[in-house]
């Protein structure tokens, strides 16, 4: 099956936790670069639909700082996907990677890990 190429901008912190997770996966599943950034994508979009499921809100703070490019290639499935959850909120590309590498993260790594990291600072709020 074609896999499409996608490539997106992300702020520094969302770059250091995704090359973080990056390892991890690859440690763990043994898979190619560009399934483990997919695999990564997944699991944010799940956690995004489990919260919406849930009758949760996402909320985005602006970033208008420096970004830097990561990207791999994706199903056209996963792509898809991709594209419904940001056309869905109105995010923009960037913040909808950013989001789920977030969510991504919080499900992966420890309380200390995700200071480490500076997400907390990334200000994605999510309300009941």
């Amino acid at each position: 099956m074609k896999r499409i190429p996608r490539t997106m901008r992300v702020r520094e912190s969302t770059l250091k936790t995704y090359y973080y997770l990056r390892a991890t996966f690859k440690i763990e599943t043994k898979e190619s670069e560009s399934f483990v950034f997919e695999q990564i994508l997944l699991e944010g979009i799940d956690a995004v639909r489990n919260l919406i499921e849930q009758g949760k809100k996402i909320i985005v703070s602006s970033y208008r700082g420096k970004r830097y490019v990561i990207g791999g290639n994706l199903s056209a499935e996963t792509n898809d996907k991709f594209q419904e959850i940001a056309n869905e909120f109105h995010w923009e590309i960037q913040e909808c990677v950013e989001v789920l590498i977030y969510f991504s993260s919080m499900n992966r790594l420890s309380e200390a890990e995700q200071h480490f990291f500076g997400l907390p600072e990334m200000n994605i709020v999510v309300l009941e």
